[in-house]
This record gives structure tokens, sequence and C-alpha cells, in this order.
């Protein structure tokens, strides 16, 4: 499924990135030579990424996601 349209990146290439380290949005866009476009699929991947990669470096334990209990539309 596609997760951003303006990049055509899938769901697949979001998780392959996730998998190969990416902990970010940005991350997965680098991965694949692209960049945000409109910028609406940047919580999708995000969720995808945190479910894959676990919660960006930087937020220590105890301190929620910003995503926490929204679901990506995957």
């Amino acid at each position: 499924m596609y997760v951003c349209i303006c990049n055509g990146l899938t769901e697949r290439h979001v998780r392959d990135a996730a998998e190969a380290g990416a902990s970010l949005p940005s991350d997965v866009y680098q991965a694949f030579g692209c960049e945000m476009q409109c910028g609406t699929c940047e919580q999708a991947i995000a969720c995808i990424v945190e479910r894959i990669a676990g919660p960006p470096i930087g937020r220590g334990a105890g301190q929620e996601s910003p995503f926490a209990g929204q679901v990506a539309a995957v």
C-alpha cells in the first residue's frame, strides 16, 4: 500500500528503511533519495518506523511518543 504518494513510497519501502536503521521519517526519505513534499505521509511513516525500530533516539524511557494511540492508515 502506498504511504507517500508524492514520492511513491509504499509501506514495504518504509519497513525496509526501518529495518536498515531509519529511526525518523527524514531517514526514510533519505534512504530512497527523496524529500518530504506535502507532509501528509509523515505521521504514517513515523508510526511504521516506530513499530519496527522503536522510539527515535533522544526519547528516554517513560517519554510517550507524540504518535501514541494513533493508528497509521496503512
